[in-house]
Formats: C-alpha cells, structure tokens, sequence
C-alpha cells in the first residue's frame, strides 16, 4: 500500500491503482488487505472502485465501522449523499466516538439541507 502510496505522490496515479490491483488480487476477500486497498483507493479518487470493494467486504463484514465509512465517503466524493448517510449512521453506531465520522455525516446532513442536524454533529465532533 505504501508503494502505491508513493506512486500516486509523484503522479502515477494508473501505476499506484495497478498495484493497488496487483495487492488485491493477492489477498483472499475478507483480509485487512482489502479494506486498505479501498480506502487506498478512496484517497486516489477512484471513488467507485472504493465503493465497490467496500460493498464486497461488507457483505461479509456488515458492521465494519471501517468499511462503513469508507463506502460512505466513496458515495459522498460522488455527490450521493442520500445513499451515504445511512452508512455514515451506522459506522457511528459501531464506533460513537469517531469524530471523522462526525464530520462526515455532518456535511452529508448538510448537502441534505438538515443543517440543525449538521450542526449538532460538529459541535459533537
């Protein structure tokens, strides 16, 4: 992960998401491995991708506050915050006190026009 990491930092963004397959492909579904590898994808815009995978795991995680909030962040970078907020709901069901999550949710209640709601999760955070 961080070899692509670093690829992506000196613009080789196709050779960072290359590696990032070539990690995915040799890891068994279900690893910690695969949650990087979203949430490294995340980080690199590949916003789909991220979800994607993030679905995947969480079909055999559901309740993976991580990977809750990564397919959360992946919808919400896509501009579908309705479909996010759920996600962002439970990932702080599982872990109340994430402020990430916090600030996640909050500008999602925000982009919903819930700004009462919003709020409360900043001052929160």
């Amino acid at each position: 992960i961080k070899h692509a990491e670093a690829l992506a930092a000196v613009g080789r963004k196709p050779e960072a998401v290359g590696a990032l397959d070539a990690i995915r492909a040799a890891h068994l579904p279900g690893s910690e491995a695969a949650s990087e590898v979203a949430n490294a994808l995340l980080n690199l815009g590949e916003n789909e991708r991220a979800a994607a995978i993030a679905q995947a795991e969480l079909e055999k995680t559901p309740n993976s506050p991580f990977l809750l909030s990564i397919r959360a962040a992946a919808l919400a970078s896509m501009g579908r915050w309705a479909e996010a907020l759920p996600d962002f709901d439970r990932a702080l069901r599982a872990d109340p006190l994430e402020p990430h999550n916090l600030r996640n949710r909050a500008t999602a209640l925000r982009r919903l026009g819930r700004f009462e709601e919003a709020l409360a999760d900043l001052e929160e955070a």
